[in-house]
């Protein structure tokens, strides 16, 4: 708590008070706006500026990381291990076997046309979006 008296500053740590002048006040405070700093949402409108579609590079990736999934799964079917996650991974397309339409976006009952981008789901890189509802 600053108390400003006649270009005096008083701290309430330190008992000497010492003239300040308006730049060295900004200085000590680091800030011009003090209590009033503008939050990153007020400076500048949305944070996360996220596109409508994916672009044509993101696309390659998306089809490069359904690969390496398949070529994981391949791998695991090969070395003759048996556990239910690798049926279930099995019952899924591959890559090329997927409509273009099923590798970027996924169902979506609130959205119009009932699809929405892959890129807007949460952390979707991680999860398995193969498969939708039959008819959308």
């Amino acid at each position: 708590m600053a108390e400003f008296q006649s270009g005096r500053r008083h701290h309430h740590h330190d008992t000497t008070t010492a003239i300040c002048t308006p730049v060295q006040r900004l200085a000590s405070n680091g800030s011009m706006f003090g209590v009033f700093r503008p939050t990153a949402v007020s400076l500048s409108g949305l944070l996360w500026k996220t596109p409508w579609k994916l672009s044509p590079t993101r696309k390659a990736n998306v089809r490069a990381r359904l690969k390496r999934v398949d070529a994981v799964i391949e791998a695991v079917r090969a070395s003759g291990v048996q556990c239910n996650a690798l049926d279930r991974a099995l019952q899924l397309p591959k890559e090329h076997e997927m409509p273009a339409k099923d590798k970027y976006t996924v169902f979506s009952a609130t959205s119009r046309g009932y699809r929405k981008g892959i890129h807007k789901v949460p952390k979707w890189t991680r999860l398995t979006l193969r498969v939708n509802p039959k008819g959308f």
